[in-house]
This record gives structure tokens, C-alpha cells and sequence, in this order.
């Protein structure tokens, strides 16, 4: 009796290289989508720039209820989502107008536009302060002029920009911001602008406040108060504001006449803070300083400086300009 032998064989094992080839292969085709997976979402999810409107028309609706962390955190999601949208699509108008759009949300958020900024910047030319908190490493500055680029490019590419009212405004704080202009050309960006909602109403006033009285436009101040008055305002305005507001203007306007006058007048009402006093003191020097009245001037500027227990940088300037420390 036989057996039957089969021929045994062997199974033939696969390369050794192959067991790492895929691995690093898989590695290699998912790690684009690791650093670029935001693209990759956004494009799956539908239309980035329809998601980028519909995030700038929701920011103004939790101003109120957010705090500035997470209102920050949103900013920078948007822009990033700017950014995907921007690769996309180049040269599209709306895409530049959004990034300025974001810009400026970052600067409403960093800055208090409120009347004691206003009256600092028209009567001496300081620019708001940063609050403290952990946003971009840009200064106001260089922040107001990254969104003033953005503004201006997007109405370089459409005149007819649909969103063009929000536009101009943005557009001429961001340039009193980064190069404290004044010139007239902001004058008609500003008829332009849009104040429909309650952040654009208070940027309108703040910005017309502080570009009317730096102008010194007295006429187009005066036309505008009534309406600052009236209930509801954005922003709060006392009428010692509106008195201080005034006697900017006519300083700034060279009616040195009118402006001591408005200033002398703020000097005998009752129940000004010290801040006030020093406030008058400095102006009563400027004034007299304007038409070369020096020993006068001298006189108030130190009277505000010692006011200000010495320590008021501009009037301390000024009595050094004039030799008078």
C-alpha cells in the first residue's frame, strides 16, 4: 500500500517594505487634512462665504450677553474663516470688506468709544487705550490701519459695495485711529455712513463728536446736538460734554474769541471735578499760547499744573516748550 505525498508549498510572504509603505503612505496623504482641516470642513459644509456673512450678522446679536473673551474667541474664528474664504475666492469684494469688517469688531472690542474718549482725543489729541486682555499682538494702531487697508480695498474692487454705508464708517474711524486724520475726505465718507444698528450708532456719534470738533467745524457740531440730546442715545453726553465739545471746535476753528469765551463760561458753574479745572486751566493756555500771549499762558498752564499735583504730561510739556519749568 502507497501514500499519497502532496507537493507541500510554501505561501509567499508579502516584501517586509510593504508593512511600512502603507503606514507612512496613510500618514502622508491624511496629514494635509490635519493642518488644513478647517478647509477641508468648510468646503464639505457648503458655501464658506455664506457661513462668513451669516457670522458677521450674528456677532452684534451677543454683544450683550458674551464677554470679551468669548466675543474675541468668535472674532478669530471668523477671520480665520475669512482667511479659507479669501484662498478661495481672491478677488472678491465682500471677502476684503469682511476682514476689515472682523478688524474693526477686534477694535469696538479693545476700545472704549465712550464721551470721556471723545473729549480726550478732540481737546488733546490722545488716542484711547487698549483694554487689558489677551488679544492680538497688533497695537490700536497698526490694528486701525490693517482695517482701513482692508475697507479700502474692498471698495477699490466694488464702488457699489452693498454693504458700502458700514463701509465708509468703518473706514474713517479706523483712519482717525492709525493716522489721526482729519482731513475733508473723511467728511464725505462720513455722510455716507450707515448707524443702523446699536455698535454703529455709538461709533457714528463718537466718530462725528471727535472729527467735528478736530476740524473745527462749530456749524456742523451745532447741527448735530439736537439729536444728542434726544432719549435712547448709544452714548451718554452730559451738557458740560457738549459745552467742552464746543469750545474744541471753536479752538480748533481759530475763533480764539468764542473759545475763551465757552471756556470761562464752563469755568463758573458750579461742581466741576478736578479734572475739569485742570481741563480749563490747559485750554486758557492754549488759547493765549494760539495768539502768542506766552506770559498768559504761562500763567494758566501752571495754574492747571499745579492742579494736577504736577503731573499733567501735555501741560508739562508745554511749560517746557515755552522755558517755564
Amino acid at each position: 500500500m502507497f501514500l499519497r505525498v502532496e507537493k507541500l508549498t510554501r505561501r509567499k510572504r508579502s516584501p517586509d517594505y510593504l508593512r511600512y509603505v502603507i503606514p507612512v503612505a496613510l500618514v502622508v496623504l491624511l496629514l494635509p487634512a490635519f493642518f488644513f482641516w478647517e478647509d477641508v470642513y468648510y468646503s464639505l459644509a457648503g458655501d464658506a462665504a455664506e457661513r462668513l456673512e451669516k457670522r458677521a450678522a450674528h456677532y452684534e446679536t451677543i454683544l450683550s450677553s458674551e464677554n470679551p473673551d468669548k466675543l474675541y474667541d468668535f472674532i478669530e474664528d471668523a477671520r480665520r474663516l475669512a482667511d479659507i474664504v479669501e484662498r478661495e475666492n481672491p478677488g472678491s469684494a465682500m471677502t476684503a470688506y469682511y476682514r476689515g469688517l472682523f478688524d474693526f469688531y477686534e477694535l469696538t472690542l479693545r476700545l472704549e468709544l465712550s464721551a470721556i474718549t471723545a473729549l480726550e482725543l478732540a481737546g488733546r489729541g490722545f488716542l484711547p487705550e487698549s483694554r487689558p486682555g489677551d488679544y492680538s499682538g497688533r497695537s490700536i494702531e497698526a490694528l486701525a490701519a490693517d482695517t482701513a487697508f482692508s475697507i479700502r480695498r474692498a471698495l477699490a474692487m466694488d464702488p457699489q459695495l452693498r454693504t458700502r454705508g458700514r463701509a465708509a464708517l468703518i473706514l474713517v474711524l479706523s483712519e482717525m485711529l492709525a493716522t489721526a486724520r482729519t482731513d475733508p475726505i473723511l467728511e464725505d465718507y462720513l455722510k455716507e455712513a450707515d448707524g443702523q444698528s446699536p455698535l454703529l450708532a455709538g461709533v457714528r456719534i463718537w466718530v462725528t463728536l471727535t472729527l467735528k470738533a478736530l476740524r473745527g467745524d462749530s456749524e456742523g457740531l451745532e447741527r448735530m446736538l439736537p439729536d444728542l440730546k434726544k432719549p435712547g442715545q448709544p452714548m451718554v453726553l452730559t451738557g458740560l460734554d457738549l459745552d467742552f465739545f464746543r469750545a474744541y471746535a471753536a479752538f480748533r476753528g481759530r475763533n480764539y474769541l468764542r473759545a475763551l469765551q465757552l471756556i470761562r463760561e464752563i469755568k463758573g458753574k458750579a461742581g466741576l471735578t478736578r479734572g475739569q479745572r485742570i481741563e480749563v486751566a490747559r485750554m486758557e493756555g492754549e488759547i493765549f499760547l494760539a495768539q502768542n500771549v506766552k506770559e498768559t499762558a504761562i500763567k494758566y498752564f501752571q495754574e492747571g499744573y499745579q492742579l494736577s499735583d504736577r503731573l499733567d504730561p501735555l501741560i508739562q510739556e508745554r511749560l517746557l516748550e515755552l522755558n517755564a519749568l
